[in-house]
């Protein structure tokens, strides 16, 4: 085969142009930290590295959904504790009036301190997280209880906090507050009707009561702490596959400014080697 300084030549431009390909693709690896640049650079780690990308965004959606679901079990369990205290406070109430030695005015004062407390478990049957009333079912943007009826509705709001996983996060507030409004406006009745033998039967509905506030706060506590497992878990694997993503697509910073270097050094090697290899021509001479 004849070698022409024509195929000299080309031979050696080839070189410098794959050369410079070479370090123009280290110094975009040095600038956006990647080593996956385009498609052709690894197909293989690029399909891998988007699906760990996908995983992780759909990840962190459930992690904000755990997060709202959280934040409104424990609203619901504060509502509920003061729903809880308010109850303690007209039991104390109902066992004092129900001592049969006080007088009528008596019994008026503890009537009207109970109707204050009743209009405070309505306030509580109204408790919001972010703007959504949480006792009245799906009915979020409307109050559940409207000062004399209860309007919410028996349905479910659900979070989607796993692949196919799905948790309740509102509380139904009926029959809860409606049983418990009944029995304080029963007791109230009592109390102004000096009718003092009913109370021991009022007595009994409260207890009643609060049994079914502590019953609907352990269902709210096992859902909580299901919710914080599963946040738990998730975090776990998000840190995972963002590990596995950036061993992926992330460029090696040390291993590629060295690679770049010897890039560079064979660069300069080539073009002093190929300003010595390539033969002289006419223009040399007519300098």
């Amino acid at each position: 085969m004849r070698i022409t300084p024509g195929i000299l030549k080309d031979n050696m431009l080839y070189n410098l142009h794959r050369t410079l390909a070479d370090m123009e693709k280290s110094q975009q690896m040095l600038s956006n930290g990647k080593a996956l640049t385009k498609p052709s650079d690894d197909p293989v780690k690029l399909l891998r590295a988007m699906k760990y990308r996908s995983d992780i965004t759909q990840g962190e959606q459930y992690q904000r959904n755990l997060e709202d679901g959280l934040n409104w079990l424990n609203t619901t369990d504060a509502a509920l504790n003061e729903l809880t205290n308010l109850l303690q406070r007209v039991k104390e109430l109902t066992v004092y009036g129900a001592n049969s030695s006080l007088p009528q005015e008596s019994l008026n004062s503890i009537a009207e301190e109970i109707k204050q407390i009743k209009e405070q478990v309505g306030v509580v049957a109204n408790t919001q997280f972010a703007g959504k009333y949480i006792f009245g079912g799906t009915e979020v943007d409307n109050q559940p209880w409207d000062g004399s009826n209860w309007r919410g509705n028996s349905d479910g709001i659900y979070f989607e906090i796993g692949s196919n996983i799905k948790v309740q996060v509102n509380t139904l507030g009926s029959p809860l507050f409606p049983d418990v409004i009944n029995t304080l406006d029963q007791i109230i009745d009592h109390l102004t009707n000096g009718d003092i033998s009913a109370l021991s039967s009022d007595l009994d509905s409260l207890d009643n009561n609060l049994n079914s506030v502590l019953a609907v706060r352990a269902e709210v506590g096992a859902r909580t702490n299901r919710l914080e497992l599963m946040q738990n878990r998730l975090l776990a694997q998000l840190e995972t596959e963002k590990e596995l993503l950036s061993k992926t697509e992330d460029a090696d910073i040390a291993a590629t400014i060295i690679a770049l270097k010897n890039q560079e050094n064979v660069y300069r090697s080539a073009l002093a080697v190929g300003a010595r290899i390539l033969p002289p021509t006419l223009v040399d001479f007519l300098r």
